[in-house]
Order: C-alpha cells, then sequence, then structure tokens
C-alpha cells in the first residue's frame, strides 16, 4: 500500500507547505515528534497495515519559521492522503 500527501497550497523545498506565499512559516508533516524526516508532498510513501483489516499510522504537523517576521493573524493550509492499494 502507498499513502501519498497532497495539498493545492504552495509547497516550499517539496515539503514545506505555505498558507500564503509571503506567510513567513510553513506546516510540514513527519511521521515522529522529531519532525525529521519530513514528508515530501506528491511523493508515495509505504503505508503499513497494523492488523490484517486496520490501517493506523501516526503523523505530526509543526510549524517551521522560514522568516524573522512571520505574518501575524489567522491562517489556513490543507493537506490531503491518498492511499493507493497496489
Amino acid at each position: 500500500m502507498l499513502a501519498t500527501f497532497s495539498t493545492t497550497n504552495t509547497i516550499q523545498e517539496s515539503a514545506i507547505i505555505l498558507p500564503q506565499p509571503d506567510s513567513g512559516f510553513g506546516i510540514a508533516i513527519s511521521p515522529n515528534a522529531s519532525m525529521h524526516p519530513l514528508i515530501e508532498m506528491n511523493a508515495p510513501i509505504h503505508f503499513k497495515l497494523a492488523t490484517g483489516a486496520t490501517l493506523a499510522s501516526t503523523y505530526t504537523a509543526g510549524l517551521l519559521w522560514l522568516s524573522r517576521t512571520p505574518k501575524l493573524g489567522p491562517f489556513s493550509a490543507t493537506a490531503k492522503i491518498t492511499v493507493t492499494f497496489e
């Protein structure tokens, strides 16, 4: 099974989702709390079965400062996971 993360937002360095191109920060997703490695958008990764019939995986999302002066205020960004059965 493969999982592919994607977004309609702008992407920086293949893994950082930008709420707006000039937001000064981005959102990254990782398979662990240390935020390393980052999951690349639009690149399939192997997705493991927890049991014979259950899919389970934990991911962590975090903010990354990309500027000393990030934009203040509300923001939104989305990511989608597409699971492909081989």
